[in-house]
């Protein structure tokens, strides 16, 4: 999976203010939608599958419904579990 971005780069997102977790992963999906392999991204629901960790502003996002509000100028993270040996 290459999103183009160079590694440890932060990605910045212009979203409507207020802004939830919803219109995060709808300027994702936009962007990056079909760049990441399907056990990762689910395109029908427009979102991260399950075994993503999502943080925003130090808190989890797993249970986060769509409607979750993000705090202005927050910061979000996404973990997607590697495996190999």
């Amino acid at each position: 999976m290459n999103l183009e971005v160079p590694p440890g780069e932060p990605i910045t997102f212009e979203l409507p203010d207020p802004a939830s977790y919803g219109d995060l992963l709808d300027v994702i999906g936009a962007r990056f939608g079909s760049l990441f392999p399907p056990n990762v991204w689910n395109a029908e629901t427009r979102s991260f599958h399950p075994q993503v960790v999502a943080m925003a502003d130090g808190r989890s996002l797993a249970s986060a419904g769509r409607e979750t509000p993000l705090a202005r100028d927050g910061t979000a993270t996404f973990f997607v579990p590697i495996a190999g040996g």
